[in-house]
């Protein structure tokens, strides 16, 4: 279940009860408080409802367990005027959303997954955690945080390439972390009723204030290197520009391009490269944007 308000409209997803009232999002004006159901295409009889988020061109994101054919994910691009069936494929359930811009990340039963295109298709985001539930994400000044079962509280400042362990004296030997809430510097996380609700400082990284931007943009090392088959790209930019991100081999000839002329936004990017039809050896890999041009090293070793 969740609840979010887009202007004067409030928008509640809400699962199916028998009896009450099919399951959809219902939506009502803060005026009126007149609730009516919106839109078609949403599966009335689907339960479990999990989880809700809206991206930063409106589109909203429904999540479910336990959906089989009808989708655990429900996708409405025109403010719940008609719904998309959507799946990630192979999870029995998605438990948590969190939407940053317009990309989405999927919390579930076994990792975190990221769509950038609405939900036509997922991405796991990276290899850690895939054998774990994840109860919840968080996004806060560009760190995504993650209460993990069996581990805790994780978070990443690079979009999952690097996770740190934030669980300090949390029990969670004998129970998990169901909930995440960052206020007034400090990060809460809701455990079972047993052990009530748990806080601690944000870490000191940069992530409870943001950081200036770079005078020019910044092109990182990949990670991992060596890879096999694929790794992260991640640059910085001072400015939103027109970026283009291409492969080279050693003969300087271009083997992939990643993106050509492509709209980035000011800060941080990160983006996935995938090789498998490459073999083993040394890459360049080429940002340009605007007027800044740089070249980086990486190794694939199969």
């Amino acid at each position: 279940m969740g609840v979010k308000q887009i202007g004067d409209t409030v928008y509640a997803a809400v699962e199916f009860a028998p009896g009450l009232q099919p399951s959809g999002v219902y939506k009502t004006s803060v005026q009126q408080a007149n609730w009516m159901r919106s839109g078609n295409g949403y599966p009335t009889s689907l339960a479990n409802t999990t989880s809700f988020a809206v991206t930063t061109s409106g589109a909203m994101f429904v999540s479910a367990g336990l959906a089989g054919a009808r989708g655990n994910i429900q996708v409405s691009l025109d403010k719940a005027q008609t719904w998309l069936n959507r799946n990630v494929a192979g999870i029995a359930e998605v438990i948590t959303l969190e939407a940053k811009d317009d990309t989405v990340y999927a919390g579930t039963s076994i990792g975190i997954f990221v769509t950038k295109n609405f939900g036509e298709s997922w991405e796991r985001l990276g290899t850690e955690f895939q054998a774990n539930v994840i109860d919840d994400l968080l996004f806060s000044n560009g760190a995504l945080f993650a209460a993990v079962d069996q581990v805790g509280v994780v978070y990443s400042m690079n979009d999952g390439a690097i996770w740190n362990i934030l669980t300090g004296n949390l029990p969670i030997e004998d129970d998990f972390v169901s909930a995440l809430f960052i206020h007034n510097g400090k990060i809460f996380a809701g455990l079972s009723a047993a052990h009530g609700v748990w806080s601690a400082p944000l870490p000191t990284t940069g992530v409870d204030d943001k950081e200036p931007l770079p005078r020019d943009a910044v092109l990182a090392q990949n990670y991992p290197n060596p890879f096999n088959p694929s790794t992260k790209i991640s640059f910085t930019l001072p400015k939103a520009e027109l970026v283009t991100l291409k492969v080279y081999d050693v003969l300087g000839q271009e083997v992939a391009t990643i993106f050509r002329n492509e709209r980035r936004r000011a800060g941080n990017n990160t983006v996935d490269f995938n090789a498998p039809h490459l073999a083993s050896g040394v890459y360049f890999y080429t940002l340009t944007a605007g007027n800044f041009l740089e070249t980086k090293k990486m190794l694939l070793v199969r």
